[in-house]
């Protein structure tokens, strides 16, 4: 059934007689995959701003706290912290995704930041500092926290366009 799911998904292919194989990841697709989540993205934001619960903002704050320890280790930069950097990233995108509400939302968008997860994963050993990236979402959370939709919605907004822009230079440098 999981590997069903993840065939549905596009992360997994199945080749009769020989089985299941993780699917190549097409750079080609980082246009399609960022307008979805520049549409999406910005959506879930606001309505996570809107309907999060006290519970959620309180985790919301734990997530900004998991800001913090990743900045105090950034002299020590490496692909692995990168990797964990990427680890916070996908919390802070899951925890948005959730608070909005919208469980055919956040499973849509569950699986964009898969795809851009994977395509991060072609270039995380030439990124230098992953970090500005992740810190892109201190203003997003502070706005969850603060109950404002507009700033959310602008800064998920960025975040979107600046992974876009990142990708491409690197992948542009690669060739």
């Amino acid at each position: 059934e999981a590997l069903g799911r993840l065939t549905t998904e596009g992360s997994v292919t199945t080749v009769p007689y020989k089985g299941f194989f993780v699917a190549t990841i097409d750079v080609t697709d980082l246009n399609a995959v960022c307008e979805v989540r520049l549409a999406l993205e910005p959506l879930a934001a606001r309505r996570a701003v809107e309907s999060a619960t006290a519970v959620e903002r309180e985790q919301a704050m734990v997530l900004l706290a998991d800001i913090d320890v990743e900045a105090s280790r950034r002299p020590r930069r490496s692909e692995r912290s990168n990797r964990d950097l990427m680890d916070v990233d996908r919390r802070i995108h899951t925890h948005v995704h959730a608070c909005a509400h919208n469980r055919y939302l956040a499973e849509t968008l569950g699986r964009y930041l898969n795809l851009s997860h994977r395509i991060w994963s072609l270039v995380i050993d030439r990124v230098p500092d992953l970090s500005a990236a992740v810190e892109q979402h201190r203003a997003l959370l502070e706005a969850v926290r603060d109950a404002d939709p507009r700033r959310a919605e602008e800064n998920m907004r960025e975040h979107i366009l600046t992974y876009d822009r990142v990708v491409r230079e690197l992948l542009q440098n690669a060739f």
